[in-house]
């Protein structure tokens, strides 16, 4: 994903700066780098030069994918109670009780939402930070409530 959006502003960094070579000086103490300036057919100015070298365009950045998990709820679990997903994913949860009123509270995500029986709920969010988020049945269901939970693991 950074190769996409970087490679397009390089290239529109090189055909702005192209217009001011002749107008740009190069500051004392910053040192050409001929490979970089020869590759854009010299021109770009020479305190550029150390800046584009540094830039890196590599084509191992992960891109970020949709995926999408349907998960039931019934008393007392969540069915799969376990998803596992890449940092940078979309991820969009399909939840769905199948017998009483629920709820899935997904605290560190800020997530809570009431699942009325024999209705889907679609939850969306973006997997920014690895690690494991638990979640839970936020709406009392009965004697084994508290053991309904799962879990979310962004790897």
């Amino acid at each position: 994903m950074k190769t996409k959006v970087l490679l397009p502003a390089l290239v529109i960094l090189v055909a702005l700066i192209s217009g001011c070579v002749q107008q740009s000086p190069q500051p004392a103490g910053v040192e050409r780098n001929e490979s970089v300036t020869e590759s854009v057919g010299g021109q770009i100015p020479d305190y550029l030069d150390d800046a584009l070298a540094e830039l890196e365009l590599t084509e191992d950045v992960a891109e970020s994918s949709v995926r999408e998990f349907s998960i039931i709820a019934r008393q007392w679990e969540f069915q799969p109670d376990t998803i596992e997903v890449k940092k940078g994913d979309n991820v969009t949860l399909h939840v769905k009780s199948v017998d009483v009123t629920h709820g899935i509270y997904i605290p560190d995500l800020a997530i809570n939402a009431n699942l009325e029986p024999n209705e889907t709920v679609d939850i969306s969010f973006v997997a920014e930070n690895p690690g494991t988020y638990e979640f839970i049945c936020s709406v009392w269901c009965g004697s084994g409530h508290e053991h309904m939970k799962g879990k979310i693991i962004i790897k």
